[in-house]
């Protein structure tokens, strides 16, 4: 499956699923000294890659990743919307269901958000529920930003914000970009839509690699 992505992003000429799962279990193991067995975590479609994706391993905070991202920007600045712990203020009951164990969503290959999913552009929060489109979670979003970190030394979204599907108190919702030399969280108003906020569109996880073929 080839992919348009944006200049130097890391991806596999062909999305070998194997590859992929490999790439990922370094990264954990490299970022958080933990071991992914790439066997146990739930898949989407292979043939609905869309040549890049995220792996998430339970057991690992918002504020850890958002910590290991300000490791990785010595110098730089972590703005913040609250001073409290992200993690405890997500509306859990209000999260899109995602697996309990290791998990991977497909996402595109792509660095700013706008260059992705046109469908989902000038859309808020609430027209992207309507259209019942999978985006992602603010959890998967801070993982992905890491992710990127590691794998090239620079940052996603310099230009724009990724709009996430996650609420905070109140019923704001949650996104992050890189901004003014740091990374920067933010809540938006639901009904907020712009050119320079877009979700990130995945295809989300169903069964094990063994399962599939």
């Amino acid at each position: 499956l080839s992919m348009v992505m944006s200049p130097g992003f890391p991806s596999f000429a062909t999305f070998n699923v194997e590859a992929f799962l490999a790439h990922w279990a370094r990264f954990y193991q490299e970022i958080y000294g933990m071991t992914l067995d790439p066997a146990s975590v739930l898949l989407p479609p292979v043939g609905e890659a869309l040549g890049a994706g995220v792996v998430m391993l339970p057991g690992i905070t918002i504020e850890q990743d958002l910590a290991k991202i300000r490791e990785r920007t010595p110098g730089e600045a972590l703005y913040r919307c609250t001073d409290q712990a992200i993690d405890g203020l997500i509306q859990k009951d209000k999260e899109p269901s995602r697996p309990s164990v290791p998990y991977a969503i497909w996402t595109a290959p792509v660095a700013e958000a706008t260059e992705q999913a046109p469908q989902l552009a000038r859309k808020s929060y609430l027209d992207i529920q309507e259209m019942n489109a999978p985006n992602m979670t603010f959890a998967e979003y801070t993982r992905f930003f890491l992710w990127y970190l590691w794998a090239t030394g620079q940052p996603l979204d310099k230009r724009v914000i990724t709009l996430s599907c996650s609420l905070g108190v109140g019923g704001v919702v949650l996104g992050g970009r890189w901004c003014g030399g740091g990374f920067y969280v933010d809540w938006y108003d639901r009904d907020v839509s712009s050119a320079h906020l877009r979700a990130r569109r995945v295809v989300l996880a169903k069964r094990t690699l063994s399962e599939f073929f």
